[in-house]
């Protein structure tokens, strides 16, 4: 599996790649949330350092898609595919991205 860290230091080029417009806070990167579609800019937000975690405040989409980083990724690429991404998917996306 891709290292949750990986993923947290690279995740302006991936929110770059997925379209999604963010905006920096302190220690925390604010967006309007891509899952459900929220119109408000800062109804959710990526915490890169330390924990690598996201929340959604205004549909709390990270308790059911997962808190991870790597989970937001999933959901994210879930709902532009308009399918379930596996985990494996998700994996060799963010490899290639990456190119790790």
């Amino acid at each position: 599996m891709i290292d949750q860290e990986k993923i947290a230091q690279n995740i302006e080029i991936i929110l770059e790649e997925l379209g999604i417009p963010y905006k920096h806070n302190s220690n925390r990167i604010s967006l309007a949330c891509p899952i459900h579609e929220s119109g408000k800019s800062n109804s959710a937000a990526i915490y890169p350092g330390g924990s690598g975690t996201w929340r959604c405040w205004s549909g709390n989409c990270h308790v059911n898609e997962g808190k991870s980083i790597f989970n937001f990724v999933k959901a994210c690429l879930s709902k532009q595919e308009d399918r379930p991404f596996s985990n494996d998917e998700t994996i060799e996306w963010l490899e290639k991205l990456l190119k790790i």
